[in-house]
């Protein structure tokens, strides 16, 4: 690959990465790193828990993150529980080291505008229990009891809809236990996993097909609340790129197959246990 993109005189994203943090570690380093921040007074980073190594050596570089500065700012926005690129080098420590750098000059969103106020709810309680444990909720806490990565409990602003299956809202968490006689391998609990959540979307899916699933107003925004309280309106689960709901793509399974109807659940080996 590196000798094909020599020959066509090609570069990669990951490329442009390497030569730059060489090119900031080199001997004109300093005119470079005050080049670039010149050109880009302000950075702002969203999802910065996605960050690895290299990109935040560059960030450092210019930037100079533990010092704070009058002519350049820059701006860190990350949680590390939604953390999901490990695979292409990201690492916590990464936001460990950021956060350790930025001490004294943290803001958090205390409250979530997106979510329902049932999914809050069933987070801070799922985290907050987590974090009873003398490791803390992420397993960071040291014995001397300070934590660099804590959990904190936030405010929900809710929404006018709610995830409903056949004029219920379904509850905003649900745990499946897996019964198993034997002790199964990480390898293959992991697949077990994918096909029992692969499976029940599929279901969903089908429902919403029949118009039985779908996001519904006329629910109440309690946590525990799951009887409608006022005239529903649905709109049906369609996966992206439908043309609607009810539309199915060219090659898609047919209801033949029994696949993904409501309540079956022929990949599901797990004992279904309701939460908060």
């Amino acid at each position: 690959m590196e000798r094909e993109q020599e020959r066509r005189a090609e570069m990669g994203p990951n490329d442009l990465l390497t030569q730059l943090d060489r090119a900031l570690q080199g001997p004109n380093k300093e005119a470079l790193a005050t080049q670039i921040q010149r050109q880009f007074p302000v950075a702002l980073i969203d999802e910065f828990q996605d960050t690895d190594p290299v990109q935040y050596r560059i960030f450092n570089a210019v930037y100079d993150v533990a010092q704070p500065r009058r002519d350049s700012a820059i701006l860190l926005i990350g949680d590390p529980k939604q953390a999901i690129y490990a695979f292409r080098g990201a690492d916590i420590f990464t936001y460990l080291r950021a956060r350790h750098d930025t001490d004294g000059r943290h803001v958090t969103l205390g409250t979530n505008f997106r979510s329902s106020s049932a999914m809050v709810a069933a987070v801070n309680h799922c985290f907050s229990y987590a974090d009873q444990h003398s490791a803390g909720a992420f397993l960071f806490r040291a014995e001397s009891g300070d934590n660099p990565l804590p959990f904190n409990p936030v405010e929900a602003k809710g929404t006018k809809e709610a995830l409903v299956l056949n004029g219920k809202s379904i509850p905003a968490m649900t745990l499946w236990p897996m019964e198993c006689e034997e002790p199964l391998s990480k390898t293959a609990y992991h697949t077990e996993m994918a096909e029992c959540c692969a499976s029940h979307m599929a279901m969903l899916l089908e429902a919403g097909r029949q118009q039985q699933a779908g996001f519904a107003k006329g629910f109440a925004k309690a946590a525990d609340d799951s009887d409608a309280n006022e005239e529903q309106t649905l709109t049906p689960l369609a996966p992206l790129g439908y043309g609607g709901a009810g539309q199915r793509p060219a090659g898609s399974p047919s209801d033949s197959t029994g696949a993904g109807q409501p309540g079956h659940q022929e990949r599901l080996p797990f004992r279904s246990r309701q939460s908060v």
